[in-house]
């Protein structure tokens, strides 16, 4: 039996990350202070169509209803993404984490691997980590293409661009 096996938790509770010490440690209390006083403060509620935030892409709105980039210690991220008739997101993967959609507008095309699925309102679309994916709006419509995507686990935005997405093959995207 390892030494430390079965050691009681009392170990740990007031000791090591629960009394830092150097020159930076009230810099670490002073950001837990301001990170508390910050989310006191954020409404925890939204709408999906008035969006407290914007990440947009080419061809795709992203809303997010909830400014949930100001809890860094959530497990998951969502987003409305809302693309106009005809317009798309491009196929990509993320390195990992799931994504899930949930169609709540609207009429297109759900890409998931070399599968191209008819969408419409209601329907849901499980994505596992490292599968092709994207969608399509139905060109053939006035109706925007609205999805609520969920992803876990969650993702600094600074990483989101460079790490969470990975680099798709030449000719593979329009698969």
């Amino acid at each position: 039996m390892p030494a430390d096996e079965g050691r009681p938790r009392e170990f740990f509770h007031g000791h090591g990350f629960d009394r830092i010490t150097g020159p930076e440690a009230g810099l670490v209390a002073d950001f837990r202070e301001d990170l508390a006083r910050r989310r006191a403060e954020l409404p925890l509620t939204g709408n999906l169509y008035e969006p407290r935030v914007r990440a947009d892409f080419p061809g795709s709105e992203c809303l997010l209803p909830v400014n949930w980039l100001l809890l860094p210690e959530r497990k998951f991220d969502y987003v409305l993404l809302r693309a106009q008739p005809g317009e798309s997101f491009p196929r990509h993967r993320h390195g990992y984490g799931e994504e899930l959609y949930v169609v709540v507008a609207g009429e297109g095309t759900v890409f998931i691997g070399d599968e191209a699925h008819p969408a419409r309102r209601h329907d849901v679309f499980h994505i596992p980590a490292g599968i092709l994916h994207g969608y399509a709006a139905s060109p053939d419509t006035t109706e925007t293409f609205d999805i609520l995507c969920i992803n876990a686990p969650a993702v600094d935005q600074d990483l989101r661009s460079r790490y969470w997405s990975v680099d798709v093959e030449e000719g593979e995207q329009t698969r």
